[in-house]
């Protein structure tokens, strides 16, 4: 028996509303590639619950198995306990971890239990300075970061950006490196804004849109400033925000001290992930303006859904957008830079429509959820 075990700190795997996007499907289907690879293999997943009851439990040929903590020494207490009685590692190859912290950890112990291969998996900027700054720890996260990705035998990035940024600072992890981004599934469909309840109201003008978590590391102030700006020079323009966060609230009060944004900036909330096309239906520009980001799968997802782009050049966006070509990267956050960009979308529909169906050729031929997944279970059983 072949088995690929991943350790995760995510509680979606148990608590999964709907919201949290397509977690479960995803890793079903990496369940399903590994067995048609091999029939007698599994994929068993680790992961927290808020549910100190809750039974492991078997989708095909995945198999779920809970942590009853998520807090960090209640998670490595239990994480142990939850390793040490699961039968079903033997004949375990390859043990993966989703953050090169607390997971790693467990993940470490199950390399040594069962002499299997340890991948790291990193899917954030642990490089960037607004990362470090985040938070007072992160500085002595990155340090036991880094001891982490050096005791791995592969490590796993979502980009070339984080590649660039590990063998910059670890020259010596380079021959260790693979890129596999996060696989997307959203389909693209055929309607228009006014068939789905979530859309803007009823206007003739362009709507420039954001689906993603309200939180620091999305610079969501200068998305704002950006729409102002836009606003007081173009009047054929709409906002909309989808998503919520720790700054929905702060978010909401900045745009009421914008009037030139008075009926047309739009706040849509959270909705479940199977819904996400329709909210990307509505958008006919996507801008993410974010201090750094790992991948940027929010600019697949747009791509996949025609939609032209205009980002921050802050990491993984440049896997993504060919600049001139699917939507545009800006270095830098000067507000007139994004206007300007921003302004030459607006007032060309022609060439949104150039931008997005370039951006649909480019993601759905490099990012397809059948290719990730393909080149993920590549990484998983190399030799």
């Amino acid at each position: 028996m072949n088995t690929v075990v991943i350790i995760s700190k995510d509680p979606s795997f148990f608590h999964s509303s709907g919201l949290e996007g397509d977690l479960i499907s995803r890793h079903l289907g990496y369940g399903k590639e590994l067995f048609l690879r091999d029939a007698s293999s599994k994929l068993t997943i680790f992961a927290p619950t808020k549910n100190f009851f809750q039974k492991p439990f078997s989708i095909e040929n995945v198999k779920f198995v809970p942590i009853k903590s998520y807090f960090r020494l209640g998670y490595l207490f239990f994480g142990t306990i939850s390793v040490l009685r699961e039968t079903s590692l033997n004949g375990c190859k390859t043990v993966t971890c989703q953050t090169p912290f607390e997971d790693f950890y467990l993940a470490f112990l199950v390399s040594k239990l069962f002499k299997s291969r340890l991948i790291v998996q990193l899917h954030f900027d642990l490089f960037s300075k607004h990362w470090l700054e985040e938070r007072l720890f992160n500085g002595i996260l990155k340090r036991l970061a880094l001891k982490s990705l050096c005791a791995s035998d592969i490590v796993r990035v979502v980009s070339s950006s984080q590649k660039n940024a590990i063998i910059d600072n670890l020259s010596s992890l380079e021959e260790k490196i693979r890129i596999c981004p996060v696989p997307v599934s959203i389909t693209n469909v055929n309607i228009t804004k006014q068939t789905f309840q979530m859309c803007v109201p009823q206007t003739k003008r362009v709507c420039i849109g954001f689906i993603g978590i309200f939180y620091e590391p999305k610079n969501l102030h200068f998305w704002v400033d950006v729409a102002e700006q836009l606003a007081i020079n173009n009047a054929e323009v709409d906002f909309c925000l989808w998503g919520d966060g720790p700054l929905t609230t702060n978010i909401k009060e900045y745009v009421k001290k914008k009037s030139v944004l008075e009926g047309r900036f739009f706040f849509k909330g959270r909705f479940p992930y199977q819904d996400i096309q329709f909210a990307y239906s509505a958008i006919d520009i996507f801008l993410l303006t974010s201090f750094y980001e790992g991948f940027g799968r929010v600019l697949v997802e747009s791509g996949l859904m025609k939609l032209p782009a205009v980002s921050s050049d802050s990491g993984g966006p440049s896997d993504i957008i060919l600049n001139g070509v699917t939507g545009f990267l800006i270095e830098g956050f000067k507000i007139d830079s994004y206007v300007e960009k921003l302004e030459r979308l607006t007032k060309n529909s022609a060439l949104r429509k150039k931008f997005g169906e370039a951006a649909y050729k480019r993601c759905s031929s490099n990012f397809s959820q059948e290719k990730i997944t393909t080149d993920l279970i590549d990484i998983w059983l190399e030799d």
